[in-house]
């Protein structure tokens, strides 16, 4: 659709307030005017001295000093009218309107839409609008601050900048239209400096091929715009912002507050905590939340409501935000002057020890709350008053109490609870459920917890002295569920951007780049993030040979879980689920648990992040709540191990032995990353290996591997076997990254898994005992021929290795015959006399 606009920014209004600036710099003008005010000030003090009869001019002295009043007081009223006309500059119709406007086919001067700055930058670039070039505009937009500032998020300097620069004509009026829907998007008042440059980064080919090395798209440069006129700015004037600007205030705002000694008690006033500029809230992201609230507390059936989320999603901040807007005037009207007080319950009730106590103290505040007939009480985890059990505040069911005061009009409730115990506490009581609106809070997408950061990134900067990059704040709502799995947006990245910015002031780092969030994570964590070093690189595209230092053969098994590593941290597969998940196959003793012991030693730094849960043990439906939490809210072996070290590789031993029942929780584990334990914590595997066992199925290997099967054909007719007998189902499998067969040990490789064993035996005898061990090549193949066993595999071996060698060696070091310091030669006799 072809626009009807053009640019002419002559004797638009913007361009008289900005001339007016630039006189002002003039010299000249400058000094003229200097001496006008200062002339202004005398004729002022003897006009007055006039009047009072204290001095008596001249008639043509007096009549020049009138003279130079009246030019003092124009110039006064000239200056006063362009700075509140500058304060206050208004536009006849929005940016929206205007695009609905050249919809219609009407005709727009884009300069009339223009912000202060950017008819500056015009007015700075040259005379005819139409011929300017990319140079012109680079060389003339780096003098602006809001310029200066998106260079420094984006990493970049002002000469790279200035690097693009070149004689390409830019067609103006194309931009500036450009321009005007990215700030029509923003819903910004105005055309601003930061518009135009992403309009000119979006144009103009030099300049989208310096994002492109940059590592930024447009909706990066948008979330830039975001951060330098939504946060900075407002934050420059935030004495002048409207929110600030108490509308229904006065000093009898306190006197409806009524007498409440125990409330007074047993709360404090949230609307009094806002009051202050200086104490802002995150709410990008939350307008809908803040503005479902205020209508749920002005409707005719149920003036309360219960805000419904996971922990650190930000219910709290919708409350305080709301309390902001009621203090600020800018709610409904029967909200105002209302004051919003969170309930302390925890004080309200210590000490209470019966029923009717705890009832007696709930009366008096609700009643005073009633009473006082303009208070909205908040009570954060409101759940704890309806939870009766060792686990609430209050040990009984308030329900009882609370029910009355919910059905005043002249009181309203505002609640916060989880989704888990809104469906258990609030939604299964009828009577509750039909007074609280519910409104839920759901966890923010990475673009909003953006803009969140960047709404509380001010303060963190003033406190730290450290600038963050706009990439660094993208890689901390990336990494931030790798550090805090456990909470939810936008708490996780907020707790990881303070942590990044106290590193990074405390090693003297001034710019803060996502490489530095990467050090933090790695230093939490111990797991490498995001670019991929040559260390890691190397370890990663070998780590066949890494695991094959510990595994004998299973060349197929190896490269399976070498090649799932990869894809994991090559972050090509579904972050939610875990870093790789495998079933084990095979039988006993050939290498299963050591895979997975080196696996836990390769990617987390050592075999002590494995836990390992023997599945013969869980053999009962009842033994569940050993793994997730019993119904009396006592932790689970899994969900606790998980929860306080979630990075991690969970070895799952012998699962065939499990009920069946306790393998479903293997389907959400697998499938979506996390299970809930029975305290309603949500459990996350986002960051842990899963590897289950299993000896299921041991026969068809041998056989298979003794009928030379190929490995493809021996596992497809495997998995039909096991499904056939019903070990296991099939969707039990498939959930699997990968299944992996183990095959049994020859001969051949029980020697090489004996040379292993030994190795380990004489490192640990000369680390320990300065004891040094030589065994000979035949008393090592004595050994592995002795404990060779195609059903037990290595473990048969492990055991001959202490029946044959190691009574052998504390017979001799008992008897005194070896001691520290000293060789203990061993030879096949040696194996053969014990």
């Amino acid at each position: 659709m072809a626009y009807n606009y053009y640019f002419d920014p002559s004797d638009t209004f913007q361009q008289r307030l900005v001339e007016h600036e630039i006189s002002r710099r003039k010299p000249l003008l400058f000094i003229l005017n200097i001496l006008i005010i200062l002339l202004g000030f005398a004729a002022t003090i003897i006009i007055a001295t006039t009047i009072f009869g204290w001095f008596a001019p001249a008639p043509a002295f007096l009549g020049l000093t009138i003279t130079i009043f009246v030019l003092f007081l124009n110039l006064l009223a000239y200056h006063i009218f362009y700075y509140q006309e500058r304060r206050h500059l208004e536009v006849d119709f929005t940016l929206n309107e205007a695009i609905e406007e050249l919809n219609s086919g009407k005709s727009i001067n884009l300069a009339e839409l223009l912000s202060l700055s950017a008819a500056d930058l015009y007015l700075r670039i040259a005379a005819d609008p139409k011929s300017i070039t990319l140079k012109d505009y680079l060389n003339n937009l780096v003098a602006f601050p809001e310029i200066d500032f998106m260079l420094k998020r984006m990493g970049a300097g002002r000469d790279q900048l200035l690097e693009q620069a070149n004689d390409e004509v830019v067609k103006n009026e194309d931009i500036v239209f450009e321009a005007l829907k990215i700030a029509a998007a923003e819903n910004h008042k105005f055309i601003s400096i930061g518009d135009i440059f992403v309009a000119l980064c979006l144009k103009t080919e030099s300049l989208s091929r310096l994002l492109f090395s940059l590592h930024l798209k447009e909706e990066d440069l948008l979330n830039l715009v975001y951060w330098e006129t939504q946060v900075i700015k407002k934050k420059r004037s935030k004495l002048f912002d409207p929110e600030n600007l108490v509308l229904n205030g006065g000093i009898g705002r306190d006197w409806a507050f009524g007498y409440t000694p125990n409330l007074n008690r047993f709360s404090h006033d949230i609307t009094d905590l806002v009051a202050s500029p200086n104490i802002d809230f995150h709410r990008v992201g939350y307008e809908n939340e803040i503005m479902a609230l205020e209508n749920a507390l002005v409707t005719s059936t149920a003036k309360n409501a219960v805000l419904v989320g996971e922990p650190g999603i930000g219910k709290k901040t919708i409350v305080y935000s709301f309390a902001k807007r009621v203090y600020s005037g800018m709610t409904y009207g029967v909200l105002a002057n209302k004051h919003i007080l969170e309930l302390d319950l925890g004080a309200a009730l210590a000490g209470a020890q019966t029923e009717g106590e705890i009832s007696g103290r709930l009366h008096l505040i609700f009643s005073e709350a009633a009473s006082a007939g303009n208070i909205i009480l908040f009570i954060d985890r409101l759940d704890e008053l309806f939870s009766a059990g060792a686990e609430s505040v209050g040990k009984i069911d308030a329900s009882s109490v609370i029910l009355p005061y919910l059905e005043l009009p002249q009181l309203g409730f505002i609640g916060t609870t989880t989704p888990g115990l809104y469906h258990k506490l609030i939604e299964s009581n009828t009577s509750l459920r039909d007074h609280f609106s519910k409104i839920d809070v759901l966890e923010p997408d990475a673009p909003r917890v953006i803009r969140i950061l960047e709404s509380v990134m001010p303060l963190i900067e003033r406190k730290t002295g450290v600038i963050f990059t706009y990439l660094a704040l993208q890689e901390i709502v990336k990494l931030a569920g790798r550090v805090y799995v456990n909470k939810t947006n936008p708490e996780k990245s907020i707790d990881l951007l303070d942590q990044v910015a106290v590193n990074a002031a405390s090693s003297g780092i001034t710019q803060v780049t996502e490489k530095n969030v990467q050090e933090t994570v790695k230093i939490k964590t111990g797991v490498e993030a995001g670019e991929i070093r040559e260390e890691e690189k190397s370890k990663l595209l070998n780590l066949e040979d890494y695991l094959h230092k510990r595994i004998v053969n299973q060349e197929e098994a190896i490269k399976a879980v070498a090649n799932a590593m990869r894809r994991s941290r090559a972050e090509i597969e579904e972050s939610k689920k875990p870093m790789g998940s495998f079933l084990f196959l095979g039988p006993t003793g050939v290498g299963k648990t050591e895979t997975s012991r080196a696996l836990a030693e390769s990617y987390f730094g050592s075999e002590e992040n494995m836990i390992r849960f023997d599945m013969s043990e869980y053999q009962t439906k009842e033994s569940i709540y050993r793994l997730i939490g019993d119904e009396e809210g006592g932790s689970g072996l899994l969900s606790q191990a998980i929860f306080e070290n979630p990075h991690t590789l969970v070895l799952f031993d012998e699962v065939e032995k499990a009920e069946p029942s306790i393998l479903n929780l293997f389907l959400q584990m697998l499938d979506e990353g996390f299970i809930t334990d029975t305290v309603g914590r949500k459990i996350v595997f986002s960051n842990a290996i899963i590897i289950a066992t299993s000896n299921a199925g041991s026969e068809y290997i041998r056989e298979g591997v003794k009928n030379n099967v190929s490995y493809e054909e021996m596992k497809s007719g495997l998995m039909e076997e096991l499904q056939q007998k019903g070990i296991f189902r099939p969707e039990f499998i498939n959930r699997f990254t990968a299944v992996i067969i183990f095959s049994p040990l020859t001969t051949e490789q029980t020697r090489e898994v004996a040379k292993m064993m030994i190795e380990k035996l004489r490192l640990r005898l000369e680390t320990e005992k300065e004891i040094k061990l030589d065994i000979t090549e035949a008393a090592v193949a004595e050994l592995a021929l002795k404990g060779y066993s195609p059903e037990f595999g290595a473990r048969a071996l492990e055991r001959t290795i202490q029946e044959s060698l190691e009574n052998v060696l504390a017979q001799k070091m008992i008897s005194g015959e070896v001691s520290r310091g000293t060789t203990l030669k061993i030879g096949r006799e040696d194996i053969n006399s014990v």
